[in-house]
């Protein structure tokens, strides 16, 4: 467990010290097969710089998602998981049950079940996630990766997502 130094910085300093960042990732491109539900939308993804020192943490306060498809609104809610490093889960549209996968370093999960028609586009987000992530000790980048919460199928030769990471650094 990590010890806190609740004299380390006075008041001023610590509020100063903290800084709000958005960090775009992206564009992913999506397969173009069906998705079920609990299949991998999209491999673990580096967050660059999602921390503001190496070995640092953050909390990540929002996720926002913009996918481009030609089905429109046709889309599943996504759950984003979070982890310290860059964790091996398969590949995108593979099931995830029963893979065995490193989960020594998994930070959170952010549901994003939203959805809204935007045209060619369909929107999405969370906010006051709350999820307090610490990056490896070498490192300033988090990792996430995506899971379908239904079966849809993106269409078209634009299946792209773009996840928005709203992120306080310490």
């Amino acid at each position: 467990m990590a010890q806190t130094d609740l004299r380390k910085y006075g008041t001023e300093e610590r509020l100063g010290k903290m800084e709000l960042d958005l960090i775009d990732v992206g564009p992913i491109t999506l397969d173009s097969s069906e998705y079920t539900d609990g299949k991998i939308l999209f491999p673990t993804t580096e967050i660059p710089y999602g921390v503001s020192v190496p070995g640092g943490s953050g909390i990540i306060h929002s996720v926002a998602a913009i996918i481009e498809s030609d089905t429109g609104h046709d889309v599943a809610d996504v759950d984003i998981v979070i982890a310290s490093t860059n964790t091996a889960i398969g590949s995108a549209n593979a099931a995830l049950n029963g893979v065995d996968v490193d989960l020594t370093n998994f930070c959170g999960i952010a549901s994003i079940d939203n959805f809204i028609d935007a045209g060619s586009r369909s929107i999405g987000n969370i906010t006051n996630v709350g999820i307090v992530a610490k990056a490896a000790a070498a490192s300033t980048s988090l990792y996430c990766w995506g899971i379908s919460r239904g079966t849809v199928t993106y269409d078209g030769s634009d299946r792209k997502l773009t996840l928005r990471f709203g992120i306080v650094k310490d």
